[in-house]
């Protein structure tokens, strides 16, 4: 039996105006970070795939770092079935990048990320696997993921730059604000947290982050 996976589910928001930095940035010493593959402005549930937590140095990923990696494939029974890469001891390097390469054996991947900002990182992979329930045990042959995008968010709570700026998926725009969808990680309680924003606030200041207000996960969209 397969075990139930941890979920992200939806974040509903409105805030002001900033801007992504266009460089790599160093992580948060000793923070953990929490990942999904997949578009971040697919508003559906979606199951956790990564975990990384960051070394006190800053410099490497601690034991128990991953990323699972996802193959849809018809040579397996199931079709779809995933192999967890362990990143314990991959190094971060001074511009935020980490990388990690398998080219031989059974499970072959490259898999490379970095740190767009402290609290968030962006990594993608491609991979080949033989099939974890082949159909046809004699040629199992190989299944292939072709480039994949993982986002990964510190402590599963998405980076906040702003209502202009923020990439997702927006639900309404006016001129005092956006309000938007966004993904966060919940693990494994599915709810729907909303976020409300004062749109008097001083666009030429640094944005907060607005207050966290809950909605349970079955109910309307907010009034």
């Amino acid at each position: 039996m397969r075990k139930a996976l941890p979920t992200v589910a939806i974040l509903a928001v409105a805030v002001l105006a900033a801007a992504w930095p266009a460089t790599a940035a160093k992580p948060h010493k000793g923070a953990r970070y929490v990942g999904f593959e997949g578009s971040e402005r697919d508003m559906n549930l979606t199951p956790v795939s990564a975990k990384v937590r960051v070394s006190r140095s800053g410099r490497r990923f601690r034991r128990g770092s991953y990323v699972d990696l996802t193959f849809f494939c018809s040579r397996d029974r199931d079709g779809e079935f995933s192999r967890r890469v362990r990143l314990a001891g991959v190094r971060i390097g001074s511009s935020g990048r980490f990388q990690k390469i398998k080219r031989h054996g059974a499970v072959r991947y490259r898999l490379s990320g970095r740190f767009v900002m402290r609290d968030y990182a962006r990594a993608h992979y491609r991979a080949s696997s033989p099939p974890e329930r082949p159909r046809d045990r004699v040629n199992p042959g190989r299944c292939r993921r072709g480039r994949t995008k993982v986002a990964l968010y510190e402590k599963g709570v998405p980076p906040f730059s702003g209502c202009r700026s923020q990439p997702a998926k927006a639900d309404l725009r006016n001129d005092s604000g956006r309000v938007f969808e966004q993904l966060l990680g919940i693990g494994g309680v599915e709810f729907l947290p909303a976020h409300v924003c004062l749109p008097l606030l001083d666009e030429q200041a640094r944005p907060a982050r607005p207050q966290l207000g809950r909605r349970e996960n079955r109910a309307a969209a907010p009034d």
